[in-house]
């Protein structure tokens, strides 16, 4: 068993029993501050279903959409296709790199957090980010933290052009149909921008805080599946049933549909070879993660047999990390461009303890040098 990093994961004495990688479970997104492929498959096809069935109202399949369905028209009339999926894990290497901003979203008033979110959008950041918690995680003492799909909600309201998501939302907070009710209007208060990112949460001590359950982490990534797919079935409008590891639907349906179709853009984040990257290769319209460039290449070339395997596009999975912008300018662009090379098109630039002004400076002499 792999050694967790103090950075990793609270309370994870549990993964001894569990027989699960470590870095399943790796908490990246939080600490840094499409679609499904082109084939239909259905339930005799690919990984054995003995324990989850799925059902449309016309037919027992469950439908993973082309790329191209998340398409939309261009200036020139001509259909593009959505900011997330325009930079992949192919497309760094021609010199795109696209930033969000993380703005560290606990220990601050509201007002603050609308005004860094309008900062970044100012700035020309693609994408703001918050976290899910009802508790701040760092700091002494108790703190200001706002939910998150709620705070998503009306962000979606003072900014006009960007995208905003989650890093990560944490699949023991809601029921995946609340959790789908609730991104299907923030996506369309947000007129189309939002980007939903799961995880299995990890922070145990504000579970037991609240009240919130915190099942054994092999129960929590078996809810990550069950809400995946509830998610895709649910964005479709149609009359649904589902049988899960955990959860169940029966002629459910969800209306409106999602501003993005098939559904808002699906980040999956960490590096554990168990779970977390087979998820990726099938449900990851992103993927997230973090470590050195030479671990992360490692890790994509992974990515793209497990997707391989699943009957996806690997180019049709992207790829995210993260960012310091501590560092000086020349280190800070070092470490893009060497995670360009390892073919990452998307980093979350954590907000930096220099406040604003490195911000500001940062997307002047440096973001400015890598257009979209």
């Amino acid at each position: 068993m792999q050694q967790l990093e103090d950075s990793d994961l609270m309370g994870a004495t549990e993964l001894t029993s569990t027989n699960l990688d470590a870095t399943d479970l790796t908490d990246a997104w939080s600490n840094t501050g499409c679609p499904n492929g082109t084939r239909i498959e259905g339930d005799s096809e690919g990984e054995p279903r003995s324990r989850r069935t799925a059902r449309r109202d016309s037919s027992a399949v469950l439908f993973f959409a082309h790329l191209y369905a998340h398409a939309r028209p261009g200036p020139s009339g001509h259909d593009r296709l959505p900011r997330p999926y325009r930079l992949t894990v192919r497309a760094a290497s021609f010199g795109g790199m696209r930033f969000g901003i993380d703005v560290a979203q606990q220990r601050m008033a509201f007002d603050e957090v609308v005004a860094r979110v309008r900062f970044g959008e100012e700035l020309g950041f693609d994408g703001a980010w918050g976290f899910d918690h009802y508790v701040p995680m760092y700091g002494e003492g108790p703190g200001e933290c706002f939910e998150g799909m709620t705070t998503l909600a009306a962000l979606a309201t003072a900014t006009s052009r960007i995208r905003l998501g989650l890093l990560v939302t944490g699949v023991t907070y809601r029921h995946p149909s609340v959790l789908a009710a609730q991104a299907i209007t923030v996506d369309h208060a947000s007129h189309g921008r939002l980007e939903l990112a799961l995880g299995a949460a990890w922070f145990e001590a504000e579970h037991r805080q609240l009240g919130i359950e915190f099942p054994p982490v092999g129960e929590r990534f078996d809810r990550l599946e069950d809400t995946l797919e509830i998610l895709v079935l649910l964005s479709t409008g149609d009359v649904v049933s589902y049988r899960g590891h955990h959860f169940t639907l029966t002629e459910a349906s969800l209306r409106p549909v999602p501003v993005q179709r098939p559904h808002p853009p699906i980040w999956i984040g960490g590096s554990g070879l168990r779970r977390t990257l087979p998820l990726a290769a099938r449900y990851a319209d992103v993927w997230h993660t973090y470590g050195s460039p030479e671990k992360l290449a490692e890790l994509s070339v992974r990515l793209d047999r497990l997707a391989d395997e699943a009957g996806r596009d690997p180019a049709a999975i992207g790829r995210a990390s993260s960012l310091s912008l501590s560092e000086p300018d020349a280190e800070v662009r070092a470490n893009i461009e060497r995670l360009a090379d390892a073919g990452f098109g998307y980093l979350v630039c954590g907000w930096p303890s220099e406040g604003r002004s490195r911000v500001e400076a940062f997307a002047a002499t440096v973001m400015v040098d890598y257009p979209d």
